[in-house]
């Protein structure tokens, strides 16, 4: 199997930094192996207590994209990253999207990594699944990043063509060097061999219609007053699919909670942001000693 341009281009640069990338193939709970990653800089290999950071990324995407950018900043600052392909995503992986299994997801990835707790970030979809493990089990989670997350999905013709305009924006234009053709975004039925998406076998509903149910679900709203770990929003300020409202609304529960809005970002440029990335960067860095919660 081909290695995706933006992949190969990244090992390059972790090869030129002195980072050690480890893949990892473990197996799920819920059925199928997902693929993780270890991502180590030089010094955190010999650190006492690295910052170590476990990500969770966005629909129709993998474990790497479109994280680049954030990646390469949590590495200059010597974070150790665990990253994996969420259920029913990712070329290697062979899990399906379960709305009722996907509790069992950052638990099995935490075991696969072999932490017993971490910084976690989520994108999204994955912001969603990382707010209801916060809650469900506190003592595993130092801080929360909670990146671009709706409450509920609701994408309209006004929210795409917003979205499909901001590809043309100088920040996303920026990525080329990194991604190539790769950096173009999977939409529908295009670009699915390099972003594929497996649903349970007999599911009737479109992938859409699984990740807005999943997420109307978890009630975030009703989560976000009990996470306890110290807590960053990250939204772009023209972003029509993880409205800043929405974010401001979770934010608004958590007195412990920090805000940051990113002008001009949508829900595509915003992982691209160098001062998104630094915002993650500095929180997370900010409570190394972050104490467990129960």
């Amino acid at each position: 199997m081909t290695t995706p341009y933006h992949e190969a281009r990244f090992a390059r640069w972790s090869a030129a930094h002195g980072v050690v990338q480890e893949d990892v193939s473990y197996a799920r709970a819920s059925g199928g192996r997902a693929r993780g990653i270890r991502l180590v800089p030089a010094k955190a290999v010999t650190s006492a207590s690295p910052t170590r950071i476990l990500f969770v990324h966005s629909t129709g995407s993998d474990a790497f994209y479109p994280q680049l950018a954030l990646f390469k900043v949590l590495l200059a600052a010597e974070c150790e990253i665990f990253t994996f392909d969420f259920d029913g995503h990712g070329r290697t992986s062979s899990t399906a999207l379960d709305a009722h299994a996907t509790a069992t997801a950052i638990p099995d990835a935490l075991h696969a990594a072999g932490w017993s707790d971490a910084h976690l970030v989520g994108s999204s979809l994955g912001g969603a699944v990382a707010l209801a493990h916060a809650v469900a089990s506190p003592s595993t989670v130092r801080t929360l990043g909670v990146i671009a997350t709706p409450i509920r999905v609701s994408v309209t013709v006004r929210a795409a063509v917003i979205e499909a305009l901001s590809l043309f924006s100088p920040t996303f234009l920026a990525q080329w060097p990194d991604y190539g053709l790769g950096l173009l975004p999977a939409l529908g039925p295009f670009r699915r061999a390099t972003f594929p998406v497996r649903l349970r076998h007999g599911e009737p509903r479109t992938y859409l219609a699984v990740v807005r149910d999943l997420i109307a679900s978890l009630k975030l709203d009703e989560l976000a007053p009990r996470v306890t770990a110290p807590t960053l929003f990250v939204y772009g300020s023209k972003d029509h699919i993880a409205s800043p409202a929405d974010g401001r609304r979770l934010a608004a529960a958590l007195p412990h909670a920090r805000w940051h809005e990113e002008p001009g970002c949508t829900h595509l440029t915003l992982p691209y942001s160098p001062r998104a990335c630094a915002a993650i960067r500095d929180f997370a860095l900010s409570h190394p000693e972050a104490a467990q919660r129960t």
